[in-house]
């Protein structure tokens, strides 16, 4: 059964890999939020990413995907899955 408003994806954050079904969502925002768990600013996130705060900007507000290291830092620092901001990029 198909269902727009879900998406799969394999994740790796375990030990194993294992299929999760996630309902569709800008990977910006589960960044966003797991920020607000934190309680982290965006200039401490690109702190603990190693990278420009202005590229943690761009990336936050949807203007620039990140490349795929970037991506697997997100999912190992955030559990945010590297695979939706690859999706159809591969």
């Amino acid at each position: 059964m198909r269902n727009a408003n879900r998406q799969a994806f394999l994740t790796t954050s375990s030990r194993e890999a294992m299929l999760v079904w996630m309902p569709r969502v800008k990977p910006e925002k589960l960044v966003r939020q797991a920020m607000a768990e934190r309680q982290w600013t965006q200039g401490k996130l690109a702190r603990e990413l190693d990278i420009d705060p202005g590229v943690l900007s761009r990336l936050l507000n949807g203007g620039r995907p990140p490349s795929l290291l970037l991506a697997v830092k997100l999912e190992r620092l955030l559990k945010v899955p590297a695979a939706l901001w690859v999706e159809g990029r591969l």
